[in-house]
């Protein structure tokens, strides 16, 4: 979704065996056509063995509540490899000036050196919000993940421009927030389940086809 797309819902639907699956804002440098868009809410889907983007997102105001991923380490296809095996796996990406709210959402990891690694990263997005996620069966702390990787990579990139003499890119100079300057709330009603097992029932029997499928 990108070029301004806007005051999008995707819901109730299956994601599964995909490397990158959905991008919000196709680059850094299009601030001029997507800034002040890609209002987008993602509920009550399920993203299955899919390795990265679920989704990746620039500047976009985007709302994820009560959406079940599930992947596991040693998928033949698509392993989801966070960063602490090596790999470049996650689930939600915080990209330059993207302002992700996410709630209640719910996270099945499994497999050798399966960790919460995997539930968020950051590309240069310094604004991300996180409330009741759980990581297999147990509440976890997105936003505490979300800083970690977004100082690790802000410093690395000062420090980079100070070996070569330049200037450090403007958002590597910006503090981490949880405040995303907006409030789903605030915007339409809905009520999010704060049940981890109650998320995951209703997305297995309700996301994708309504016959036919597998769980």
């Amino acid at each position: 979704m990108e070029d301004g797309t806007d005051f999008v819902t995707v819901s109730y639907s299956r994601f599964s065996d995909h490397e990158k699956t959905l991008l919000i804002g196709s680059g850094d440098g299009k601030g001029d056509r997507d800034r002040g868009h890609l209002r987008i809410t993602f509920h009550h889907n399920l993203f299955s063995d899919t390795a990265q983007r679920s989704p990746r997102v620039r500047f976009g105001q985007v709302h994820t509540y009560n959406n079940y991923f599930r992947g596991s380490t040693d998928d033949p296809d698509y392993p989801m490899l966070g960063q602490a095996l090596g790999g470049s796996s996650y689930s939600l990406g915080a990209g330059l000036e993207s302002k992700i709210v996410s709630e209640y959402d719910v996270f099945t990891h499994t497999g050798p050196g399966a960790s919460p690694d995997i539930t968020v990263t950051t590309f240069h997005g310094h604004q991300f919000s996180a409330t009741g996620a759980s990581y297999n069966g147990r509440r976890v702390d997105l936003n505490r993940i979300a800083r970690a990787k977004f100082e690790t990579e802000a410093a690395k990139a000062r420090a980079e421009a100070e070996s070569t003499g330049t200037p450090p890119p403007g958002w590597a100079l910006r503090t981490f927030t949880t405040d995303t300057g907006w409030t789903p709330a605030d915007v339409y009603r809905y009520r999010p389940q704060h049940a981890p097992r109650a998320v995951i029932r209703t997305v297995l029997r309700e996301a994708g086809p309504t016959t036919g499928r597998s769980q």
